[in-house]
């Protein structure tokens, strides 16, 4: 039985990558993190019609990441993509359950794992928050982020890397990453 964290299934025409990584290569460097899922197929498209910025499809032969083409740029650091395929895998590590009588997608111990596997993500939500400011926005109902429609209007060009980004706005951690969801 296939399970969509977040999300209907996302459109049948996936984009080709832009990034300047081999994105498998990176999914590679992820999944070290998860020797649980050495054998189980592990796919990771690039969507332009779906909302969420990033959701993983669980199945029990395979499993689909899928990445909204907000992130397919050149200029998207390796770094935050690989921290994205990590939130997205800790899923099949962390499964949904009840909190206080409201089923959450990420539990309390969700965010512990991904805290230990990435101690660094502040900064790579900051990244993302920063360079995507205007397409993006929370979801708290549904705990995610929404990439809104009209995302190309409000997208800019050059994006920084994260030495550049820490640079320019000196910076180390400094978003609470509990309020800011995949």
């Amino acid at each position: 039985m296939t399970r969509f964290i977040f999300t209907e299934k996302p459109s049948e025409n996936p984009e080709f990558p832009l990034f300047s990584f081999d994105i498998y290569v990176t999914l590679h460097k992820a999944l070290n993190r998860f020797p649980e899922l050495a054998t189980v197929p592990i796919h990771v498209w690039i969507q332009r019609k779906q909302k969420p910025l990033a959701c993983i499809s669980i199945d029990d032969d395979k499993h689909d990441i899928f990445l909204h083409s907000v992130l397919n740029h050149p200029d998207t650091p390796e770094q935050v993509i690989e921290y994205i395929l990590i939130h997205e895998l800790v899923h099949t590590r962390v499964p949904s359950r009840e909190v206080n009588g409201i089923m959450k997608i990420h539990p309390p111990e969700f965010f512990e794992e991904e805290k230990r596997l990435v101690p660094e993500r502040e900064l790579y939500w900051a990244w993302i928050y920063i360079h995507l400011n205007g397409c993006i926005y929370p979801d708290k109902k549904h705990e995610g982020t929404i990439v809104k429609r009209n995302w190309k209007k409000s997208i800019s060009g050059h994006r920084l890397s994260l030495e550049e980004f820490k640079r320019t706005f000196c910076i180390e951690h400094v978003l609470p990453t509990k309020q800011l969801l995949l």
